[in-house]
């Protein structure tokens, strides 16, 4: 088998470890906003328990966040390089700002170039 061929099926296998271990924080995310978006409406008429459901939700999105974000950054690498595959492009406009993410399905790494798709 070629170099190419093996990282391409290691990058493969990372990017479904990366997949499977986070999914489950990514549901968290979700139902972590919808619980803060439906229970925000609070005003001094509304009950503590109500308040304080708003900010465990919120909390619980917040600690999910921070859990898919060591996940994606402790598997989804190059595996020659180590690095995590970066993909730029113009936020707003040129004069306004460069905006750098991780990319979803990368063709290559932006680090040492090497094919990961």
């Amino acid at each position: 088998m070629s170099d190419d061929l093996v990282t391409v099926e290691e990058f493969r296998h990372r990017r479904k470890v990366t997949w499977d271990r986070a999914k489950l924080w990514l549901a968290a995310i979700a139902c972590g906003i919808i619980g803060t978006v439906l229970l925000a409406d609070v005003d001094s008429n509304s009950s503590p328990v109500r308040f304080g459901a708003s900010i465990f939700f919120f909390i619980i999105a917040g600690i999910s966040s921070v859990r898919v974000i060591y996940i994606v950054r402790a598997n989804y690498r190059c595996p020659i390089c180590d690095a995590i595959p970066m993909d730029g492009g113009i936020l707003l406009s040129p004069s306004i700002g460069y905006d750098e993410g991780i990319a979803i399905n990368p063709k290559r790494c932006s680090g040492c170039g090497a094919r990961l798709s």
